[in-house]
């Protein structure tokens, strides 16, 4: 709510604290227990809540490997589409919110990345001219503040005319501009 985190989960888990000390210290008596009863039923259904309704990455691996799928970490992901765009240039990415896709490319150099007057400009007139996107699937919490992301939402499901999709792999997809139109500066 107030754009601390954007996962809830990491603001609901120090309330275990608190709601832990507000018991310690509540005075002992018959009343006591219907209201520590009441307070854990209210944690329990909370916390399911969360875990139902406030479908981060971590919760849904969370529930995915506890019903036996196998999960790709995200760090792995971004890992493999770093090493992917290895020896690529003109890449147009958000690595600031995935800083594991510089480490697996082992660069920086060749991207065009939020910070830079290149990105700037995307942002700016909502049109790509980069020979590479690359982009994360939607409603992951990582999408959500990939940059790139928010200026083309459907990049990802869709893809973009004169682009075609060149990896698909861990939640990441990155296109490639046609050759013709990277010619034709079309």
């Amino acid at each position: 709510l107030l754009g601390v985190t954007r996962e809830p989960l990491a603001v609901a888990a120090p309330m275990l604290g608190f709601a832990a000390a507000s018991i310690a210290v509540w005075p002992a008596g018959p009343e006591r227990i219907p209201r520590v009863a009441a307070l854990l039923a209210l944690g329990a259904a909370a916390g399911a809540g969360l875990v139902v309704f406030a479908q981060s990455r971590e919760t849904r691996d969370w529930t995915a490997a506890l019903a036996g799928r196998r999960i790709v970490p995200a760090a792995q992901a971004d890992l493999a589409v770093g090493a992917f765009l290895a020896g690529r240039d003109d890449v147009l990415i958000d690595a600031i919110s995935a800083p594991a896709v510089l480490a697996g490319r082992g660069s920086a150099l060749g991207l065009r990345l939020p910070t830079q007057p290149a990105f700037d400009m995307t942002r700016l007139t909502k049109r790509a001219d980069a020979g590479y996107l690359a982009v994360r699937r939607a409603g992951e919490a990582s999408a959500e503040a990939d940059a790139l992301h928010a200026i083309f939402p459907d990049l990802h499901e869709k893809g973009m005319p004169n682009y075609s999709r060149v990896y698909d792999h861990g939640g990441w997809r990155v296109y490639r501009r046609d050759p013709s139109m990277a010619r034709r500066g079309g």
